[in-house]
């Protein structure tokens, strides 16, 4: 059998074949008849000579796999990335809507800090004054990049930065786009997708989107017909649908990168200057999160290990997206993303990925509400605009 690099990859030299090689190297070089059991200190420096060269075999393996998407991880991940113009992640700052209340006609100036009672702090991204009833909306950002920026609705109270004639201030909606540097798992997936859908222009501007610092997730839709499609789009429109990032950054980069032609299509509006001084108004939404509960019921066998629930529970978050909670380490996985269904097979094929072991028979059953129960057990539907998401809380893992 040919070992190295061979028509089908590489193949590793098996442990057994080298020492069988390097035994009868000895007994040809040496003598025919030399002892070389295991017991014996001439076997045992075959031993020895073996397990060194089996070591340079899988120096050797990691390296051929170090330059593959699917196969390289860690530094080795950032080099093909470098080689195919996608860099890693760098951690991000979250962002979020704040309401102002106060007097009316009162400035409030960019760079205001406000925080939560546990003092997470954000920064007003613009100056903004306050209409006739003392109300004010702006966009603020992070002080501190990560998934410690990740703050639930209404948990911004706190003014930190006075400001004479604000009264108070909330968030209706949690922050969203905060993030950690991208892990291994994200960016091999983003490079992949990348790769199959170059040369889509509804893609391109999609990746592009996602590039943006805080955006977690993008999805680009374009209706070219002449008539609305199925989804709500006006005829030869386009909407993208965006989860994180600052909204003028989002509005910059569509109108660049979208058709001449096209209108958009959204709930939320930024006008953008060109540069003869034309105002566009650029339109995009943000997803609604639909939370999935999750049954999955296991038949375990000799092999399973006390404990692996958490790592079951992990899969399941991998597989949908959303918070993966462990002690006081908090993971966002990107999961489905946008517009895309649950499909419970997908959730079982994750599961051996996760190294989970013993389990004879799983089922999984997933749905949109705690009570009644999941029930459905092949595909839950997920609107086009909408994104699933879960948590430890919604998952249940029954072993028996």
């Amino acid at each position: 059998m040919a070992y190295g690099i061979t028509a089908a990859g590489f193949v590793r030299k098996p442990y057994t074949v080298i020492l069988e090689e390097v035994r009868a190297s000895i007994r040809t070089n040496v003598s025919s008849d030399i002892d070389l059991s295991a017991t014996q200190t001439d076997g045992q420096w075959a031993i020895v000579q073996a397990k060194a060269l089996d070591e340079v075999w899988q120096l050797a393996e990691n390296t051929y796999y170090s330059v593959w998407l699917g196969s390289a991880d860690g530094v080795s991940l950032d080099y093909v990335g470098g080689l195919k113009g996608q860099t890693r992640r760098d951690e991000t700052k979250a962002v979020v809507d704040l309401d102002f209340a106060g007097d009316p006609s009162t400035t409030i100036p960019a760079g205001t800090i406000v925080a939560t009672e546990q003092n997470v702090q954000f920064e007003t991204l613009a100056e903004v004054t306050t209409d006739g009833s003392g109300d004010a909306s702006v966009q603020a950002q992070a002080s501190d990049a990560g998934f410690a920026g990740l703050v639930p609705a209404e948990s911004i109270t706190v003014i930190v930065s006075s400001v004479p004639g604000i009264d108070t201030v909330t968030n209706a909606e949690a922050s969203t786009g905060g993030a950690d540097i991208e892990g291994d798992p994200d960016y091999r997936s983003r490079m992949g997708e990348s790769e199959a859908v170059a040369g889509s222009s509804d893609f391109g501007i999609q990746a592009l989107i996602a590039e943006l610092p805080g955006v977690s997730v993008a999805r680009v839709y374009t209706n070219r017909t002449l008539a609305e499609s199925v989804a709500g789009i006006p005829a030869k429109s386009i909407e993208a649908i965006v989860e994180g990032g600052v909204v003028a950054d989002i509005a910059q980069t569509i109108y660049r990168a979208a058709p001449a032609e096209v209108n958009f299509y959204g709930d939320i509006t930024e006008t953008i200057v060109d540069d003869g001084g034309e105002s566009h108004d650029i339109k995009f939404s943000r997803p609604s999160d639909v939370d999935i509960y999750v049954i999955t019921n296991i038949t375990k066998n000799t092999k399973w290990v006390t404990g692996q629930e958490t790592k079951v529970k992990t899969a399941v978050i991998k597989t949908i997206g959303g918070t993966d909670t462990i002690g006081s380490t908090t993971t966002e996985y990107i999961g489905l993303g946008i517009g895309e269904s649950v499909r419970t097979w997908e959730i079982t094929g994750n599961l051996d990925e996760e190294g989970i072991v013993g389990i004879d028979a799983v089922e999984v059953l997933v749905g949109k509400t705690a009570s009644p129960a999941p029930s459905e057990d092949t595909l839950l539907s997920i609107a086009a605009r909408e994104r699933a998401r879960t948590d430890n809380a919604k998952i249940t893992v029954n072993v028996s």
